[in-house]
């Protein structure tokens, strides 16, 4: 591993204003021209809509917190469209909602860590066929949670495990050819996040930031970190 300047970032509150995975698959269903797509996304939805009504996936939550029914039935919605539709209204997406909901002072904080010589990735769960085109949008790579094609077709699953908590730290592991340890020895590191769950990922580096909205608890000074209200 050669740099010896790294920053990582989630993407959903922390430079996003939302969390925007699940709002991908509404901005598909609300957007598509394709009337028989649409019905069945609806459907689908509204599947999702009865199973939170009756506490389903509350319990679920509950009892299996690592499954994320929710998400996954969220996801299923796109079962069956094309990855290259997907990657075009992932582009729009961007375009259209992205760049204008953006956290401005962390997104300066990013940017200005680019300008000290900082290697920057955005490591999100939310969904590589649209946070690819907000890294291009900053010039910086973006490691994030994949989803699965079969022969160009979704199949409204995603591959492995979602990129979140401990699965970051594997991944950005992963991208860097790097162990752990060998992160902890950067003298130059610094990690981002609005998310506890986050913090793995933020005790990879010597600088952890907690992005901390409002009036919201304050998990980052339970842990130590610099503390970044917005």
């Amino acid at each position: 591993m050669n740099k010896t300047k790294i920053a990582f970032f989630d993407v959903c509150e922390t430079l996003i204003s939302f969390q925007t995975a699940d709002a991908f698959v509404d901005y598909i269903r609300d957007n598509t021209d394709d009337e028989v797509v649409r019905s069945r996304m609806l459907r689908r939805e509204n599947w999702l809509r009865f199973l939170k009504r009756i506490q389903v996936v509350r319990i679920c939550d509950i009892i299996l917190p690592g499954v994320k029914l929710e998400k996954r039935l969220k996801l299923w919605q796109l079962e069956g469209l094309k990855e290259v539709y997907l990657l075009t209204m992932g582009q729009h997406y961007v375009e259209d909602i992205l760049r204008y909901t953006e956290i401005k002072s962390v997104v300066n904080s990013m940017q200005q860590l680019m300008l000290e010589g900082y290697e920057v990735t955005l490591v999100s769960a939310g969904y590589d066929v649209y946070l690819q085109f907000l890294g291009g949008l900053y010039g910086v790579p973006v490691i994030a949670t994949e989803l699965e094609f079969d022969n160009g077709i979704c199949s409204g699953r995603w591959v492995g495990n979602d990129c979140y908590g401990q699965e970051k730290v594997r991944r950005i592991c992963q991208y860097l050819g790097a162990s752990c340890e060998q992160l902890d020895g950067l003298e130059y590191s610094v990690a981002y996040s609005d998310s506890e769950s986050d913090m793995p990922m933020l005790n990879l580096c010597k600088r952890k930031v907690a992005v901390i909205h409002g009036d919201r608890y304050n998990w980052g000074e339970t842990h130590g970190c610099e503390v970044v209200r917005v």
